[in-house]
């Protein structure tokens, strides 16, 4: 799937401070949990995500994006993320 500028711009307006905060919390060895790589990855998860739920609901990103339940599963995704990372 891909996400046009605009569908990651409202991403990035609406998730881009939990995505740095969730990038903060993610503690360990410096060499794999730098705060830039963290942010990355769960960048990357974030777009898992979107797929993820296209997926599963069959809707198109601009259809679901802004939706109660996309946001509940977005953030567990990204949650999720961090707990196993």
């Amino acid at each position: 799937m891909t996400v046009t500028d605009e569908q990651w711009q409202k991403i990035d307006k609406k998730y881009g401070g939990l995505i740095w905060k969730i990038s903060y919390k993610i503690s360990g060895d410096n060499a794999i949990a730098n705060l830039e790589d963290n942010h990355s990855d769960l960048q990357v998860a974030a777009l898992d995500a979107i797929a993820g739920f296209k997926k599963k609901t069959n809707l198109t990103a601009d259809e679901f994006i802004g939706t109660k339940l996309f946001d509940q599963y977005f953030k567990t995704c990204l949650w999720n993320f961090k707990n196993n990372k």
